[in-house]
């Protein structure tokens, strides 16, 4: 059997009754949140339809029952449950009001196990905030005050994180943090000639992948030394699916 595809194929604007144009959206099951032509978020489910705050979607928690937006301009990010939208959580006083450093919140997520929990990644440090007691807990431990979290995954039940320790020396670890045992270890340290621009994981967890503005280095905390350039001049990169 041959199926043909128009070489190109017509769209349109697809257009929700209340709502308007529609210029992105995420589904889970049968509810969306939808982003209109003009910025602005909405729920809807059946006949429901509920204007959020925010202009981004973050994520849907593993139940589908909450999840995330941010407002961009204002750096604020919001989580709300689907079966209560009166009860927004403001994730941003919550952290600042629990939070031990003056820190812009850089980028949030649903803990894998736990929808009440948080993940939260500040310049400072990553952190677990229960949204329920209001407690924040740090993952990882930073020494310095010099030395910040750039970015990080999560893989299984630990989070992997890239963290700069000296700016002078350019130097850089690869950490790891166990969701369930609150276990702690520094898988890699190593040097870059100029700072990361992207963070990548493969698929196992088991190497990473760096960016910079010239050039693409592998991480692999098994092998001595564990960061080698292997590519220049790249744009993106990605690893294949059996982790090489």
């Amino acid at each position: 059997q041959i199926i043909l595809i128009p070489h190109i194929i017509p769209t349109q604007p697809i257009l929700i009754p209340k709502v308007g144009t529609l210029a992105s959206f995420s589904i889970y099951g049968d509810e969306r949140v939808v982003k209109t032509a003009t910025g602005t978020l909405y729920y809807t489910k059946d006949t429901t339809i509920q204007k959020l705050r925010g202009d981004t979607f973050i994520e849907w928690s593993r139940e589908g029952n909450r999840f995330i937006t941010e407002d961009t301009g204002r750096r604020i990010f919001y989580r709300y449950s689907t079966n209560d939208f009166k009860g927004l959580f403001n994730i941003n006083a919550a952290f600042e009001n629990r939070a031990p450093e003056k820190s812009t919140i850089e980028k949030v997520d649903f803990h894998p196990f736990d929808q009440e929990k948080i993940l939260i990644q500040s310049a400072g440090n990553l952190y677990v905030m229960n949204t329920t007691r209001i407690e924040l807990t740090p993952l990882l431990r930073i020494k310095t005050p010099q030395e910040k979290v750039l970015d990080w995954t999560i893989g299984d039940r630990t989070i992997y994180a890239l963290t700069e320790k000296s700016v002078p020396q350019k130097e850089y670890a690869l950490m790891s943090s166990n969701l369930i045992l609150g276990t702690e270890n520094v898988a890699a340290t190593f040097t870059l000639p100029e700072p990361p621009r992207a963070f990548i994981a493969s698929p196992s967890h088991t190497r990473f992948a760096i960016i910079t503005e010239h050039a693409l280095y592998l991480i692999d905390p098994t092998t001595t030394p564990c960061c080698k350039k292997i590519a220049e001049n790249v744009v993106a990169a990605t690893f294949s699916p059996d982790s090489k």
